[in-house]
């Protein structure tokens, strides 16, 4: 069991340095080849997910690493890697076949222009962000203590903070690529991570300081590599010693506790020993056709229900729990594979004509993934936003996420006066 072991987590991590060796092939013969955004992106994911497959799981089962279960939970999901991977070769095939003549529409862009884009999305976050807290916790009581109010109290103001970490995200990106000098771009850093710390998820500084080393790299900063080793290292450290610190108990530090927090596929490995004991049935498309909830937000519509999608798993388990908004999750394609089995997991995933639609313009996006071309370039900066934007059109499903982009669009249109040369 243990040799089962070590080949699923081979083949689990291999897969996923396949797909990013592939999509760093577009980035080869550039300046700063050595390293790119998704280089920077898996590297700063990766601690999180050793954790969370290689290290939560067997200090936490009992059997630890000879689980079948949880070694059943790392193969379905190394399988729906290799059939992801797959669909990527194909939507990039297809994509280089067809170049989108962006440069038709080109975008006079300012400095003052662009400026004043990032402040009014900036001002809209903290409009939504006023609405959200206010709604049930307090304003003042969330600057207080942004954690719990993000934990309980956005039942029914979802979407106020769906839009406010969005409209931040926007702000953020386009200060950080428009704003005209390295020094600049440092100094307002620390505003908006305490903006982004004010929702209420330590992810997302996580993910915007993510982003900033993107935005350096992007912008050619001398000495990146530099910053970088430094940063990578210092963000695992802090995420582990917030772990800790959660888990300090009595001046004893609860291990267990801190590997508890990793227990994605613990739980996935729960869900496979109820199926495969026969306690549990396959939900036969319940689980995919019912996601679609998440298209109405509860504040305009009161009987939306709680127990939809992956929740229906999630209340076999813990009756209740997603009425009261927690809902723990679940490692892997579980939601694929708890509607068809593993025909699910197969064809759900390549079948996905919306991650298609996401491939297709990331490849596009690839052939001219440059800082020149993403300041003047309307079409390739809407791109870049969606793709690396952080926490950007975060849990807003389709068309949700297009209208909220289409209607940005119209934002950056209207404020830098769009320029159709032929």
């Amino acid at each position: 069991m243990s040799l089962l072991f070590i080949i699923n987590i081979f083949f689990y991590f291999y897969i996923q340095f396949i797909k990013l060796k592939y999509i760093s092939s577009y980035f080869k013969n550039r300046k700063f080849a050595s390293t790119n955004p998704f280089i920077i992106v898996f590297l700063f994911k990766l601690p999180v997910d050793i954790f969370k497959v290689v290290l939560g799981p067997p200090f936490i089962l009992s059997d630890g690493t000879y689980n079948i279960y949880y070694n059943i939970a790392i193969l379905y999901t190394t399988i729906s890697f290799v059939v992801d991977y797959t669909l990527l070769r194909f939507s990039f095939f297809i994509s280089n076949k067809y170049t989108f003549k962006s440069s038709t529409y080109t975008v006079s862009t300012k400095y003052s222009r662009m400026i004043i884009a990032s402040v009014f999305f900036y001002f809209l976050f903290f409009l939504f962000f006023f609405l959200l807290s206010n709604s049930s916790f307090g304003f003042f009581n969330w600057l207080m203590d942004p954690r719990t109010g993000y934990q309980l109290y956005r039942v029914g103001a979802g979407q106020f903070w769906v839009l406010a970490i969005s409209c931040l995200s926007i702000s953020f990106t386009i200060f950080t690529i428009y704003a005209k000098n390295n020094v600049t771009v440092f100094l307002f850093l620390v505003p908006y991570l305490y903006s982004a710390f004010l929702l209420g998820s330590k992810g997302i500084v996580l993910e915007f300081l993510v982003f900033f080393l993107i935005a350096l790299w992007l912008r050619r900063l001398n000495g990146l590599k530099k910053i970088f080793l430094i940063t990578v290292p210092l963000a695992f450290i802090i995420m582990l010693i917030n772990f800790f610190n959660t888990s300090y108990n009595g001046g004893v530090i609860d291990y267990k506790a801190v590997f508890a927090y990793f227990d994605y596929y613990v739980n996935s490995a729960m869900y496979y020993q109820e199926y495969y004991s026969g306690n549990i049935d396959l939900f036969y498309g319940k689980i995919y056709f019912s996601e679609y909830w998440n298209l109405v937000p509860r504040g305009l519509y009161h009987d939306k229900p709680f127990v939809y999608g992956i929740t229906h798993v999630n209340e076999h388990f813990f009756p209740g729990a997603a009425e009261e908004t927690n809902t723990p999750a679940f490692g892997g394609p579980v939601n694929y594979f708890a509607d068809f089995g593993i025909i699910g997991v197969i064809l759900l995933t390549f079948l996905d004509p919306f991650k298609f639609i996401y491939y297709f313009f990331l490849c596009q996006l690839l052939k001219k993934y440059n800082y020149e071309e993403l300041k003047n370039n309307l079409f390739l900066f809407l791109l870049f936003l969606f793709f690396s934007a952080p926490f950007f059109l975060f849990s807003l499903s389709f068309p949700l996420n297009m209208i909220l982009l289409f209607l940005i669009s119209v934002v950056l249109l209207f404020l830098n006066k769009l320029r159709v040369s032929k």
